[in-house]
């Protein structure tokens, strides 16, 4: 049975949740509609030790929003949202610094943050199956294969990662604009490119509108299903906020570039 979403009341009860949040920190920092980081590195002295605030929490949004939530609780925000998948629904999830290898190391490489289809068929060529395979494979070849990605993925994977939570008034300050997707199938043909093109840059022209900027160039990123990627760019004569002429930009440079 497929029923309509109700995103307004998602929105709601998202924001409701963070409001919940910002009672313990001002380190709020939303991931997607549903999920946020919480720094309280700070507040131990307030309100008790990270587990304990962290089941605090689960409790307070179950019981003044009527909704169950999975927190993960761990020294950096890559194992914190790891631990938030580990167990569902309603439960918290302690990954700390001294045992994390015995914790996550034989959970699939697919678990981690980041390692997505595309990168999994990847990591599987090389034999790469859990995330302690992944912390114990050379760099250099995750370089070779999939880029700053992989570098990133085995520093995730070791625990590795120091990017702090933003505060929950922090806005980024706009130097491009940028939409993508994976096809769920190859594109076999230039109108079907044409076709994703149109589509990503409603979205573009949309963001283009709210941040009140307009295009100067257009840039396309072009990832094969090896994660072979290319990249071009270019100069639009005019600045522009109009998603035609950005696709029709875009869209050339396709074709003059890509063989």
């Amino acid at each position: 049975m497929v029923v309509p979403p109700h995103y307004e009341e998602y929105i709601k009860y998202s924001k409701l949740a963070r409001s919940v949040y910002n009672r313990y920190t001002d380190q709020v920092e939303p991931y997607g509609m549903d999920e946020c980081w919480l720094d309280i590195s700070g507040t131990q002295n307030i309100f008790g030790s990270p587990e304990k605030v962290a089941n605090e929490i689960r409790e307070r949004i179950k019981f003044e929003l009527g909704l169950t939530i999975s927190v993960g609780v761990s020294f950096n925000k890559i194992f914190a949202k790891l631990g938030s998948d580990m167990k569902k629904p309603d439960a918290v999830t302690v990954i700390d610094k001294e045992t994390f290898r015995e914790k996550i190391w034989g959970l699939p490489a697919a678990d981690l943050l980041g390692v997505g289809r595309a990168t999994q068929r990847v990591l599987d060529n090389y034999c790469i199956r859990t995330i302690g395979d992944l912390a114990n494979t050379n760099p250099d070849l995750l370089k070779s294969r999939l880029g700053k990605n992989g570098i990133a993925l085995w520093n995730f994977a070791n625990g590795n990662d120091h990017s702090i939570v933003a505060k929950q008034d922090f806005v980024s300050p706009v130097k491009s604009i940028g939409h993508g997707t994976t096809t769920v199938a190859d594109l076999e043909n230039s109108e079907q490119v044409w076709a994703v093109f149109l589509e990503l840059t409603q979205e573009i022209g949309h963001k283009l509108r709210v941040h009140q900027k307009c295009a100067e160039g257009v840039a396309i990123h072009i990832r094969d299903n090896t994660l072979f990627s290319k990249q071009w760019q270019i100069k639009i004569p005019l600045p522009t906020q109009s998603p035609m002429v950005i696709a029709k930009t875009a869209f050339a440079l396709f074709k003059q570039k890509y063989s």
